[in-house]
Parts: structure tokens; sequence; C-alpha cells
């Protein structure tokens, strides 16, 4: 069905008006200020995360795998939130020093922030300590290759793991996202 194009004139000068009124582009602009600090507090966590593990040699350097790695980190997510929010603060407050330096200021909050916390010892709070791990079953892990369980594909040996819910027979990255799993994985770490 095609309607007139009256109707569509009048639509979309009902549309452009509504926006125009509305000052819907000055709100998407002052949230992408917004989101702007959330994603630099995130950044500066993450990068701090990475070269704290790399500089400590860390077996569990890069950690991903979903039953070797916790919900959440505590110091991460109090990091990000505090100095997310300090950056919104500072941007709302449309002061030009403190909406000028904002994101910089949000950017340094969360480094030392977070870096306080791994530095306390607390780092190693991120990863569950599970035995039965594969990485110590194989040579080379970016190189051997073992076969998920599930799902039947064989995987190089740095995505694959162990599922305790199944007689710790070997799970892929992509298979393990289950809540049975999850659940299986965090009573494991709980007792060891």
């Amino acid at each position: 069905m095609t309607l007139p194009r009256f109707v569509w004139v009048l639509f979309v000068g009902m549309v452009s008006f509504t926006v125009m009124v509305l000052d819907v582009f000055s709100f998407i602009g002052t949230w992408l200020s917004y989101q702007g600090a959330v994603l630099v507090a995130w950044v500066g966590i993450a990068l701090v995360h990475i070269t704290y593990h790399r500089l400590s040699n860390s077996r569990n350097a890069f950690e991903f795998r979903p039953g070797r790695v916790r919900n959440a980190s505590s110091g991460g997510l109090t990091a990000w939130v505090a100095s997310s929010g300090v950056g919104i603060y500072l941007i709302a407050s449309k002061s030009g020093l403190a909406t000028t330096w904002a994101l910089l200021i949000t950017f340094v909050l969360a480094v030392v922030s977070y870096a306080a916390f791994l530095s306390a010892g607390r780092g190693r709070q991120t990863v569950l300590d599970r035995p039965f791990d594969p990485h110590s079953e194989v040579n080379d892990l970016w190189n051997d290759r073992i076969q998920c369980a599930i799902c039947d594909k064989s995987y190089v040996a740095i995505e694959i793991d162990r599922d305790p819910s199944n007689g710790h027979r070997p799970i892929c990255a992509s298979c393990a996202t289950g809540r049975k799993f999850r659940a299986a994985t965090l009573a494991e770490a709980s007792q060891g």
C-alpha cells in the first residue's frame, strides 16, 4: 500500500518539528558524553589488567574460559563505577575546566584505583582456582588440539577446560556456557 505524497510530507514535517522541539540531538550529544566517561574508565581498567598480568608472568595472564574466571571482580567493578561516576559528574557540572578534563580525570582515576586493587594482592581473585586444567596436560597450548566432549570439534588447548558436571571431560569455551556447568565450576572452586 502506498500513501499519497501529502501524507508523507505531513509525517516528515511532524517528525522534524518534534525532533526540533524536544531537542533530541542535544540529548544524544549529552548521552554520548556520559557514555564516553564509562568507556574511558573501562579501557583504563582493561589496560591495567592486561599490563599487570603480563608483568607478573602469570600462567593465568589472559584467562577467558568461562569455568576459570569469576563472574565479576569487586575491585574492577568498584573502580569502574566510581571513576565513571566522577566522570559523569564532571561532565554534568558544565564547568569549562571540568568538562575539558573530565575524560582524562576519569581515565587516571580508573587506572589508579584498579592498580591499587591489584597491588594489594587481589589480582588473583579474578581467576577461579580449579584442578584438572588441560593447560598443564599439553606441551603447546597454541598448537596441541583437544576434542570437546559436547560438540565433538577439536580446539587448540588454550580454549579447552574440564567439565566437572560431566566427569571432567574436555569442554570448549563455546559449550561451557550453561548454568549446570557454571554451578559445577563454582562448587569445585569453593572446595579447593
